[in-house]
């Protein structure tokens, strides 16, 4: 149950769910977020420039959003880029299958340098190894930018769970998601956390 009251600003809630069905809404945390509306405009301008500048193909930015979610059990992490993986940044759906089901082995060996960064970065333990052949694809300046493009999501998933946004059936939503996911379904009309429609 959300510890925190969600603000809906000038749309309806019928509005926001439609736009959040089109993928047009940012995040269905932002109706948290919006109790603070000088963060939403700051979070905005940080994720504009993570999601137009960073070094990389945008196919592995959402992958590492896929690996952040499945190693720390985030169904909320997966509505929010689990869609956009697959269906807006041509990352391969093999290798969201391969990660689903934490198989690394079987990404290519392009995915497997970002995705074991990621992973690495997510439990706590980077080697040198791994910065060593993200920095020869990305260079210093890509290897900071890509960091802070997961622990910033990774801080997303830790604010979920503390307000209480997440699931109690986290496992079950995340083998719901895949499967819309890998059927090229909308996520629309899932379950972000155990709550009526009439709540949002």
């Amino acid at each position: 149950m959300a510890r925190v009251p969600k603000v809906l600003g000038p749309r309806t809630v019928e509005e926001e769910r439609c736009f959040e069905a089109a993928n047009e809404l940012p995040a269905i945390l932002d109706l948290w977020m919006a109790n603070s509306p000088e963060l939403v405009e700051a979070h905005s301008e940080v994720r504009k420039y993570l999601a137009t500048r960073l070094p990389m193909p945008h196919s592995f930015r959402e992958l590492a959003n896929v690996v952040i979610a499945v190693e720390m059990g985030s169904s909320a992490l997966l509505h929010r880029h689990g869609r956009t993986a697959v269906h807006q940044s041509e990352a391969r759906q093999e290798a969201i299958d391969a990660v689903r089901v934490q198989r690394y082995d079987r990404l290519t060996e392009e995915e497997r340098v970002y995705a074991q960064f990621v992973r690495e970065v997510v439990l706590g333990s980077v080697a040198d190894e791994s910065v060593d052949a993200l920095r020869e694809r990305i260079g210093d300046r890509g290897v900071v930018e890509y960091t802070f493009l997961i622990t910033t999501n990774i801080a997303w998933v830790r604010f979920a769970q503390a307000l209480g946004i997440e699931s109690d059936d986290r496992e079950g939503l995340l083998d719901e998601y895949f499967q819309a996911i890998e059927a090229r379904q909308p996520l629309f009309g899932t379950r972000v956390q155990k709550s009526s429609p009439e709540q949002y």
